[in-house]
C-alpha cells in the first residue's frame, strides 16, 4: 500500500485515510462550490515504466489537456526513478485520486509518493487561476 506523507506533521499515512492519525490534519474534505482552485505538489519514487511508461504519458497529456495539471517531469541525477507533478485541482482529495489513477499507481510501480499543497509566490505561475 502506497502512503502518502501529511502535510501538517510529516507522519507517513496509509493513502485511504480521512486524517492523519498522529496529529489529526483532516485530508479529504468535500468540495465547496465556488471555491479556487489550488496547487499541489506531487512527487513520486517509482521502479521501471516499461510496458506502462506511455500509458503514464498518455495519462499525464489528459490531464495537462483538462487543466488539472501544470507541469510534470522527472527529477535528474537522482539515485532512484523519482518525477514531480503539479497539479491544479479543487482539493487535496482530488488531487490523491488523480495520481491514484495514474498507471505508474494503478499497477504497483510507485513505491512512496507525497502530495503538498504548495502556494506559487514569485514567478510565472502566480497569476494561474486567479
Amino acid at each position: 500500500m502506497v502512503k502518502f506523507t501529511c502535510d501538517q506533521c510529516g507522519a507517513k499515512v496509509s493513502e485511504e485515510a480521512t486524517a492523519c492519525p498522529n496529529c489529526g490534519e483532516a485530508f479529504d474534505g468535500e468540495i465547496i462550490e465556488g471555491s479556487k482552485k489550488k496547487y499541489f505538489v506531487v512527487t513520486y519514487l517509482h521502479s521501471e515504466a516499461g510496458e506502462w511508461n506511455k500509458a503514464h504519458a498518455d495519462y499525464l497529456e489528459k490531464l495537462l489537456k483538462d487543466g488539472k495539471m501544470v507541469v510534470s517531469g522527472p527529477f535528474i541525477g537522482t539515485p532512484r526513478m523519482s518525477g514531480l507533478l503539479i497539479l491544479f485541482v479543487e482539493s487535496r482529495k482530488e488531487a490523491l485520486e488523480l495520481f491514484k489513477n495514474d498507471p505508474l499507481m494503478v499497477h504497483g510501480l510507485v513505491s512512496e509518493s507525497a502530495v503538498t499543497e504548495w502556494k506559487p509566490t514569485i514567478g510565472a505561475l502566480e497569476s494561474i487561476g486567479k
